[in-house]
């Protein structure tokens, strides 16, 4: 599969050639970067390829689309085999990185309003979201489903890494992708003002090895 964005709304096309290897994404500096757009293009194109492929051996009867990035395959297995449709939005795909150029995020947009119209259901982790997607694209937002499990106390672990590190200090973590624009360089630059407190990193992401290099800068 493959969207081109000659002028106009994008065309969508079967395309049997193959792609190479996707070249690791760079990481990132708070400057657009061609080159990393032009990665993400690669990633984009070969992930949704297998998604197709894996869908076409499964048959399934619905497909749940956990963001714009794998909507592309469901559209293709509703198209080839009448598989339904579930668009879960966790975000507003199109507005999560700042560094990305208005090239970009405009083929993306378009890429959206092509694919989301053929979505059965929409559903989303808040109302805000399913709202806004509403009003670019006329679709009906189905429902707001919580991306959170339901409360319960837990006992704390006896022990884990972060606490015998901590050392009876208190733990500031955290927890999710390391991207621009989150903050996370003035955490760790704010962590020299704290030294009564633990700073912890959980996850992963194109600004990792930049963080442990500020982080061994800081000491």
């Amino acid at each position: 599969i493959k969207i081109t964005f000659a002028g106009g709304m994008p065309h969508i096309s079967w395309l049997g050639d193959e792609y190479g290897d996707d070249e690791a994404f760079r990481e990132s500096l708070m400057t657009v970067n061609l080159d990393d757009e032009a990665d993400s293009y690669r990633f984009f194109r070969r992930v949704n390829r297998v998604f197709v492929a894996e869908g076409l051996r499964w048959r399934p009867q619905v497909c749940h689309c956990n963001d714009l990035d794998s909507l592309l395959a469901g559209v293709v297995l509703k198209r080839r085999l009448g598989t339904r449709i579930v668009f879960d939005a966790h975000e507003l795909w199109t507005e999560m990185s700042q560094a990305k150029s208005k090239q970009w995020k405009d083929h993306f947009v378009r890429y959206e309003a092509t694919l989301l119209p053929y979505a059965d259901a929409v559903i989303s982790v808040n109302d805000s979201i399913g709202e806004e997607l509403e009003s670019r694209y006329q679709v009906k937002f189905t429902g707001r489903i919580l991306n959170a499990p339901f409360f319960r106390e837990v006992a704390p672990p006896a022990q884990s890494a972060i606490r015998e590190r901590a050392a009876g200090r208190p733990v500031v973590l955290f927890q999710g992708r390391y991207e621009a624009f989150r903050g996370l360089e003035e955490l760790v630059e704010s962590a020299r003002l704290l030294p009564g407190v633990l700073l912890a990193f959980r996850g992963y992401g194109s600004l990792e090895r930049y963080l442990v290099r500020k982080v061994k800068q800081a000491g």
